[in-house]
C-alpha cells in the first residue's frame, strides 16, 4: 500500500491593495521625453522630434 505524504500551505487574505501608477498627463504644449524621442502636444497631435532643441524650435513656429 502507497502512502503519500501531502503538505498544505497557510493561505491568508491580502487586505492591502495593488498599487497602480497614475497615468501621466501631458499638458497642451509641454515638452517631454519618451522613447528616445522629444514630444509635445497640440490639440489632438503629437508631434514628435529627434532632439530637444528641434522640439523647442517647433513648438514656438507652431505658436507662433
Amino acid at each position: 500500500m502507497m502512502e503519500n505524504e501531502y503538505q498544505t500551505k497557510d493561505m491568508k487574505a491580502t487586505t492591502e491593495a495593488p498599487k497602480v501608477e497614475a497615468p501621466k498627463v501631458i499638458k497642451e504644449g509641454e515638452l517631454y521625453e519618451e522613447g528616445g524621442r522629444w514630444k509635445f502636444k497640440l490639440g489632438t497631435v503629437i508631434y514628435q522630434y529627434k532632439t530637444k532643441e528641434l522640439a523647442t524650435a517647433g513648438l514656438d513656429l507652431l505658436n507662433g
